[in-house]
C-alpha cells in the first residue's frame, strides 16, 4: 500500500463504519515494503497511525491481518508506531517452514485444479532440490516456467533437467536475457537493477520500486533506457504498472520493478554487480535524496549541500561520474551547492582581506602617530638638550621616512632641520694631524691627554682648549708627588717607574 493510502483512509473510515453490517478481514501482503519501499519516517507513521486508528473506529467490523517477513520484526519497534509493535506481539501468529507433504500439495495440488498431470519423479526431484523456506520463491518461478513450457498436459522431470532445476531456473533465465544485450544495453540493464535492489540496514537486500523517469540520468539516454526496460519487461524480468501521481489526481507515473525477489536474491550476477557496488549506491542514493527535498522546498539554499556532504557528492561526481547514477536534477543540485559555497568562500576571504587591511591601517597610524610625537619632542629638547634633540631626529626620519605621508613628513623633516641647526659640536681640541689613538681625562675634568698617529701625545685644558707644554705638566706632577710616601719608599714597579721619570726630568735640575 503506498503512502498516498495515508490520506485516503481518514475519509474512508467513516464511510465504511456506515456501510459495513458483516465483518471485513483486510489483508496487507509483504508488510516489510511499508519500511522497504517508504523511506520518510513521517509518512510511515501516518500510514499506521490510519490503518491501526480503523481497527478501532470499525469497532470489530474490520479484521486486519499482516503479512512480514520475520527479519523485518524489528524495524516495527524501532519507532512507537501508534503501538504497532505491541498489537504484533499480542497477535503473532509465526509460519512455520513448510514440511515436505505441504510442500508436495504446493506443487501437485494447483496443476490438478488445471488438469495438469505431474510426473512423479519431477515431484521427488523438486522436493530434493528445495532446501528451506528461501527457496520457496524459486520454486514458484520454477512451476510458472514449467507452466509456460508444458508438453501438453504434462509436467515432465525432461523439461525441469533442461530449464536448470530449482536452482538455476531463475539464474539461467536472467543470464540469457542479459547476453543477449548489446554492452551499452547490459551497462543500462545493471543500473537498472541496482536502482530496483533496496539495500538492507541489518536485514537483506529486498526489492525497491524506482519511477522510470528517476531511472533517465540525460537526455541522451532516455530512448536506451526505454528500449532495455522493455526488453526486460518482455523476458518477464521487470515489470512495469501505474500509479497516480502525489498530489495530482488525473496525472499517472511509471513505476519500475523486479518481477520477482528472487532474483535480488539468487541471481549471482546481480548479488555481485550489488556488492561490489553497495557503498557507491549508497552515496547515489544520499546525494538523489537531498535533491529531491531541495527541489521539493522550490529550491532553497538552505537545502543545499555542504561540508562533509557536499565533499562526499565532489568525490563521487570525480571517481564514478561514468557509471550515470545521478539524473540531471542530482547534478545540478550538486553544482549549485559547490557554486554557492563557492560564492560563500569567497565573501569570506573577502572580510579576512578587508580586515587585515584595516589591522595594516591601524598598525600604520599608530606608527605615524608615534612619529609626529617624536617630532613634538625633538622641538622639546632643542632648547635644552640640542644634541639628544639631534639623535631623536636622526632615528625618526632614518628608520621611517618612507613610511610617512606629506603632512607627517614636513613636521618630521622640520624638527629635525631645526635640531641640525642648533646642535653644534663642543669642546674642540685641535693639534693632532693624525687620527686620535687613546684619550684620557684625569679626575677632576680640567685635562685631557691624548695621543695620535701622528707619534704625539698632547695635554689639553678643558677650559681654554689650549694644548699645553708637557714638560710644564710633568715639572707641575713631580713637584706634586715629591713628598708623596709612594715616591719617598717606591717598592712597586709603577712607582719605581714614575721616581725614575721625575728624577730624570725635574728633581736632576732641582
Amino acid at each position: 500500500m503506498p503512502p498516498e493510502s495515508a490520506l485516503v483512509l481518514p475519509g474512508f473510515v467513516p464511510n465504511l463504519n456506515q456501510e459495513l453490517t458483516t465483518r471485513v478481514i483486510l489483508v496487507v501482503d509483504q508488510f516489510e515494503e511499508a519500511f522497504t519501499l517508504c523511506e520518510n519516517t513521517k509518512e510511515r507513521q501516518l500510514f499506521f497511525e490510519c490503518l491501526l486508528g480503523a481497527i478501532e473506529q470499525l469497532d470489530n467490523k474490520l479484521c486486519l491481518v499482516l503479512t512480514m517477513r520475520a527479519d523485518f520484526l524489528g524495524k516495527c519497534a524501532e519507532h512507537e508506531y501508534s503501538g504497532l509493535a505491541s498489537k504484533i506481539q499480542s497477535n503473532l501468529v509465526m509460519v512455520k517452514p513448510m514440511n515436505r507433504h505441504e510442500l508436495e500439495q504446493a506443487i501437485i495440488e494447483p496443476a490438478n485444479q488445471v488438469g495438469l498431470e505431474v510426473e512423479r519423479e519431477l515431484v521427488e526431484q523438486m522436493l530434493a532440490d528445495v532446501e528451506g523456506p528461501g527457496s520457496l520463491p524459486l520454486l514458484q518461478y520454477t512451476l510458472t516456467q514449467l507452466w509456460q513450457q508444458r508438453e501438453i498436459d504434462r509436467l515432465t522431470l525432461k523439461r525441469y533437467t533442461q530449464l536448470g532445476g530449482v536452482k538455476e531456473t531463475l539464474q539461467k533465465r536472467a543470464d540469457e536475457i542479459y547476453h543477449t544485450l548489446s554492452r551499452e544495453e547490459q551497462k543500462i540493464a545493471q543500473r537498472i537493477f541496482r536502482e530496483l535492489t533496496q539495500l538492507g540496514e541489518g536485514t537483506e537486500d529486498t526489492r525497491r520500486q524506482v519511477l522510470k523517469s528517476d531511472l533517465v540520468t540525460s537526455p541522451q539516454s532516455a530512448a536506451l533506457l526505454e528500449k532495455v526496460l522493455q526488453k526486460l519487461v518482455d523476458a518477464r524480468l521487470v515489470v512495469t504498472s501505474q500509479l497516480r501521481q502525489r498530489g495530482e489526481s488525473d496525472l499517472t507515473v511509471t513505476v519500475v520493478d523486479v518481477a520477482h525477489e528472487a532474483l535480488i536474491r539468487h541471481w549471482s550476477r546481480l548479488r555481485r554487480w550489488v556488492n561490489e557496488n553497495r557503498e557507491v549506491d549508497r552515496i547515489a542514493r544520499r546525494i538523489k535524496a537531498a535533491a529531491e527535498e531541495w527541489q521539493s522546498k522550490k529550491k532553497s539554499e538552505d537545502y543545499l549541500l555542504s561540508g562533509a556532504r557536499l565533499a562526499e557528492a565532489e568525490n563521487f561526481l570525480q571517481n564514478y561520474a561514468d557509471q550515470d547514477l545521478l539524473s540531471s536534477l542530482d547534478q545540478e543540485f550538486v553544482r549549485e551547492s559547490q557554486a554557492v559555497r563557492d560564492r560563500v568562500l569567497k565573501e569570506k576571504e573577502a572580510q579576512i582581506a578587508a580586515l587585515e587591511q584595516a589591522l595594516k591601517e591601524a598598525q600604520l597610524l599608530k606608527k605615524q602617530t608615534d612619529l609626529l610625537n617624536q617630532a613634538f619632542r625633538v622641538r622639546d629638547l632643542l632648547q635644552i638638550m640640542p644634541v639628544d634633540a639631534l639623535v631623536l631626529a636622526i632615528k625618526s626620519t632614518g628608520l621611517n621616512l618612507a613610511q610617512l605621508p606629506g603632512n607627517l613628513l614636513d613636521a618630521v623633516k622640520d624638527s629635525g632641520v631645526q635640531a641640525t641647526k642648533l646642535a653644534r659640536e663642543q669642546n674642540v681640541f685641535r693639534g693632532h694631524q693624525d687620527e686620535v689613538t687613546c684619550v684620557a681625562v684625569n679626575p677632576n675634568g680640567d685635562l685631557i691627554a691624548s695621543s695620535s698617529k701622528d707619534g704625539t701625545v698632547r695635554l689639553w685644558d678643558t677650559h681654554s682648549h689650549a694644548s699645553g707644554n708637557w714638560e710644564d705638566y710633568l715639572q707641575v706632577a713631580c713637584n706634586r708627588l715629591r713628598h708623596h710616601p709612594i715616591l719617598k719608599n717606591p717598592e712597586t714597579e709603577m712607582a719605581k717607574q714614575a721616581c725614575a721619570i721625575c728624577q730624570k726630568y725635574v728633581w736632576k735640575q732641582a
